[in-house]
């Protein structure tokens, strides 16, 4: 057993890999962006990454000796994956009634923008939030965020555009004439949010 221990230190040593502790530790406020991102709230963004922290700690074995990068992707993975279960043991979500109408920010501060986006992003479908968060905000290929979220290219495609125009819909002060500056703004306002 004290020769396996001494394999995965070297390996550790060779690939750039860290252990555990040093990775929950360091990772954690990246985490709870991403899990805030995909929640929408704080407290639940928290819960989230306590809760893969446990479940990648149980499986930190697999992926102990290999480098940094892939050592994050993957604990990353399991939180957007708890994120997204905790969704579906809760069933769809249910709204009583109309949703209000977004209230419209006067421009005066980048925090206002931030958190008329986050809101509005807040009211997207979940696969459509998905698609948009790991575009902009996790800088994904198309063809990447089909295969972490199982679904087609096509569907990812259709998905960004029906939830671009959403945002468009919701934040009508803030849509432009030109649809590429659009998108390239939506992204430079989903990575700040």
């Amino acid at each position: 057993m004290r020769a396996i221990g001494s394999e995965v230190q070297q390996a550790e040593a060779l690939t750039g890999a860290i252990g555990f502790d040093e990775l929950a530790e360091s990772a954690r406020p990246a985490l709870v962006r991403v899990a805030q991102a995909v929640t929408g709230h704080r407290e639940d963004a928290e819960d989230a990454v306590q809760a893969s922290l446990m479940k990648a700690m149980a499986a930190w074995p697999r992926v102990a000796g290999q480098e940094r990068w892939r050592q994050q992707a993957y604990v990353r993975q399991i939180v957007v994956n708890t994120c997204r279960s905790s969704w579906r043991k809760w069933g769809s979500r249910v709204s009583v009634g109309d949703l209000p109408e977004l209230v419209q920010m006067p421009k005066t501060d980048a925090v206002d923008d931030r958190e008329l986006v986050r809101h509005a992003l807040a009211r997207l479908p979940a696969r459509q939030r998905d698609v948009l968060l790991l575009r902009y905000y996790e800088d994904l290929s198309e063809a990447e965020i089909a295969n972490r979220l199982g679904c087609a290219p096509g569907t990812v495609k259709s998905s960004a555009a029906r939830a671009l125009r959403a945002l468009r819909d919701m934040l009508p002060g803030y849509a432009g004439t030109d649809i590429a500056a659009e998108e390239a703004g939506a992204g430079e306002s989903l990575k700040s949010a």
